[in-house]
């Protein structure tokens, strides 16, 4: 084994991928982290996942109008990629079923789905690229499957998406076999100790990665970017894209400007939240209805007449209600709870801004950080996010429908942590790099270490199996975020494929030096 103890570093280090390119040195194969990834499928699945996509302007492969009205759930088993979607093609009426997602349109036949009668429920045939325009789509039982070529639609250039999407955060549908390094650990060529630390090294890369990929967007102040991080985290999967969108369309600085116009009379929360709805295209409609009590039915009237004042301009700007899921969404985490939150999140910290909040949590670099003040600072990274409260949205999750039995936080504990470790931490670590400040940097890697783990996820859970033979609860040496991190890193680099392999993989060669 490598010894490891040269490498360690109070920063976040590159000493990661300074031992994988160590270990493949001397071998044809070159770890070359640098190169831009190759297209592969599962990118493609996480594009409509998201829908990244200019759906206002999608069009089938014969020129129909196509609308979304549902991406469908990410299938986990055997059989078409997506289940249960819905969409509505030109004048016709809404279809619903399955959608197939391939890289190239001629992948249909090649994987042989045009004789499988699993594939007789796709009503939707979606690939990135169409290299198969003369070949119709059709399925075992004759039917002809509409065709959408993706690339022309995508909100962001492929190159930068690349980047940007990472799969490791998506669903897995592989079970998860022992690999070699596994076989390595279990007969000892490898020691738990070692294995632990060079963990850490890879959770510590990821977050280097995650600072990084914010620098392609110099220019864009650290409240902004924190702003949007905290609103895509907050749209969990089905609705991070169009809650980034949403950031995006209504920045702070627009925000402000617009707030400041507001009467007299009316409180900056309701203005901000009337800004936000409106943007979001989530405003109920300006009618008495017997879905909506009083409270609902006022509260929804009172943002809808303040967009018509503060948003006038903004009206063009709006999303289209179609680009937010509520499908498969537990109720206390629908699109218009979220966007509440966001609001609530703004009213508190729009000014100084968000990263002003997230440096007072993490604290002066003067007072050091004991085991006792690491928990202090956690808990006041929590405190921004859990201690949001609003008198309508605490007991509802849409406009419509009765009030919760009991208040609900806006935003929970689980997902505090998430946002503190997706977002908070890695622009943090993006603005100290930038600004040199190493201090910064120091204290945001001693807490970094020592932050508890974060919920499983399909591929912590893939990944702990894959190395270590045994679930992750059964892992005590996985119970922090960094190691969690550590393994999406490993996963990214080494077993994010389709047909992965132990034979060639830098990780083996590291183990087995």
């Amino acid at each position: 084994m490598i010894d490891l103890a040269p490498y360690r570093t109070p920063l976040f280090g590159d000493a990661y991928r300074r031992l994988l390119a160590h270990a493949v040195s001397d071998q044809p194969t070159t770890y070359a982290p640098a190169e831009p990834p190759a297209v592969r499928e599962r990118i493609v699945r996480c594009i409509w996942f998201d829908q990244t996509l200019a759906t206002d302007q999608l069009r089938t492969d014969n020129g129909l109008k196509l609308r979304i009205l549902s991406p469908g759930w990410w299938n986990l088993e055997a059989g078409p990629d997506f289940r249960n979607a819905a969409i509505r093609i030109g004048p016709g009426p809404v279809l619903k079923g399955d959608v197939e997602v391939h890289l190239r349109s001629s992948l249909w036949t090649t994987h042989g789905h045009h004789t499988d009668p699993a594939y007789n429920g796709v009503i939707l045939h979606a690939s990135l690229w169409n290299d198969a325009p003369a070949r119709p789509t059709r399925t075992a039982a004759g039917a002809t499957v509409p065709n959408v070529t993706l690339e022309p639609y995508l909100r962001t250039p492929l190159t930068q998406l690349l980047d940007q999407v990472d799969p490791a955060e998506y669903p897995e549908a592989s079970d998860a076999s022992t690999g070699r390094c596994h076989d390595l650990l279990d007969r000892g060529a490898v020691t738990l100790e070692w294995l632990q630390e060079f963990l850490d090294h890879a959770g510590d890369q990821r977050m280097a990665d995650k600072a990084r990929r914010l620098a392609a967007r110099e220019g864009t102040d650290d409240d902004q970017l924190l702003y949007e991080a905290i609103a895509e985290a907050l749209g969990y999967k089905r609705n991070k894209a169009p809650a980034l969108e949403l950031a995006r369309r209504l920045p702070l600085t627009l925000l402000r400007t617009q707030i400041a116009q507001r009467p007299d009379d009316t409180p900056r929360p309701i203005a901000i939240e009337a800004l936000l709805f409106g943007t979001a295209g989530l405003l109920p409609p300006l009618r008495t209805d017997a879905a909506y009590d009083a409270a609902a039915h006022d509260h929804g009237q009172t943002l809808k007449k303040l967009w018509n004042t503060l948003g006038a301009d903004l009206h063009n700007s709006a999303l289209p209600r179609s680009q937010w899921s509520f499908d498969g969404t537990r109720p206390p985490n629908f699109p218009t709870r979220r966007v509440a939150a966001l609001a609530a999140l703004l009213a508190t910290h729009l000014d100084p801004g968000p990263i002003d909040a997230a440096r007072q949590a993490i604290g002066h670099a003067d007072i050091p950080l004991t085991p006792r003040e690491c928990t202090r600072r956690r808990a006041a990274i929590l405190e921004i996010f859990t201690s949001l409260h609003h008198p309508f949205w605490d007991t509802r999750t849409h406009f419509a429908g009765k009030p919760l039995a009991r208040p609900t936080r806006l935003i929970g504990t689980d997902r505090a942590h998430t946002i503190a470790i997706n977002a908070i931490f890695p622009i943090l670590l993006y603005s100290a790099r930038r600004q040199g400040d190493r201090p910064l940097e120091e204290r945001l890697h001693r807490l970094y270490a020592t932050y508890p783990k974060l919920p499983s996820t399909s591929i912590t859970r893939f990944m702990a199996q894959r190395l270590f033979g045994r679930h992750e609860k059964e892992m005590k040496m996985l119970r922090s975020a960094r190691r969690q991190q550590g393994l999406h890193q490993l996963y990214t680099d080494f077993c994010d494929s389709d047909q992965a392999t132990c034979a060639r993989c830098p990780l083996v060669r590291l183990l087995e030096v």
